[in-house]
């Protein structure tokens, strides 16, 4: 019978000192230093936060400059405008007097008043009205009115001539002559009497060429 023998256990290594480079202490890495330029620090500004009032008068004050230069804007348009217009037109004729009211155009009015039913004087020469005729004579108003019938001149009549056979009653027609002086201009028609015998009516242009000749009686 054969024996059974373990194998031998193997060799146990010991520790063995191995030789190493001694190391240096544990030291810091050294600290490099930058030398980095410094900006000045602005100094602080003092901040105020304005007031309720404040805000209330510079919005005031904004507002009216707004205003102040729409007003500028529209004065500058209207002159620019005037300017672009030209000179006003010519105005009418004034008194020599500074002030003085504008003076209408005048023009002067002539004219005969015939008379049916005259009476002649003893030697013939002259005449006047006679019956329910004898206000018109010489001197007897004659008026010149406008439209509305307002007179807006007088003038008066001048001697009287007879212009017919004088009868054996002393009648006759009779002719005068008279002369309105100022007539103001600018209506269309002209009213023109002799004291209260009724108005004729004259249309300007007629009246400043042809005069009046009007008749009364008969």
């Amino acid at each position: 019978m054969t024996s059974w023998t373990p194998p031998a256990a193997p060799a146990v290594l010991t520790d063995v000192p191995i030789d190493r480079p001694a190391e240096s202490p544990s030291a810091d890495p050294p600290t490099v230093e930058l030398a980095l330029p410094r900006r000045p620090v602005p100094p602080a500004v003092p901040v105020s936060v304005p007031s309720s009032a404040a805000r209330d008068g510079a919005t005031v004050a904004l507002a009216v400059a707004i205003l102040l230069a729409m007003v500028a804007g529209v004065t500058t348009a209207l002159v620019l405008g005037a300017v672009a217009a030209g000179p006003p037109a010519a105005a009418p004729a004034v008194a020599a007097e500074s002030g003085a009211a504008v003076a209408p155009a005048l023009f002067p009015v002539r004219g005969t008043v015939t008379l049916a039913d005259a009476r002649a004087s003893a030697d013939g020469a002259s005449c006047r009205g006679a019956g329910l005729y004898t206000d018109v004579r010489e001197g007897a108003a004659v008026t010149v009115a406008d439209p509305m019938g307002a007179v807006v001149a007088t003038g008066a009549l001048g001697p009287g001539r007879p212009m017919s056979q004088v009868s054996a009653a002393g009648l006759t027609t009779c002719t005068f002559a008279f002369a309105v002086a100022d007539v103001p201009a600018g209506s269309a028609f002209y009213l023109v009497e002799v004291g209260r015998h009724g108005a004729v009516t004259y249309r300007d242009a007629d009246l400043r060429r042809y005069g009046a000749t009007l008749r009364i009686g008969g």
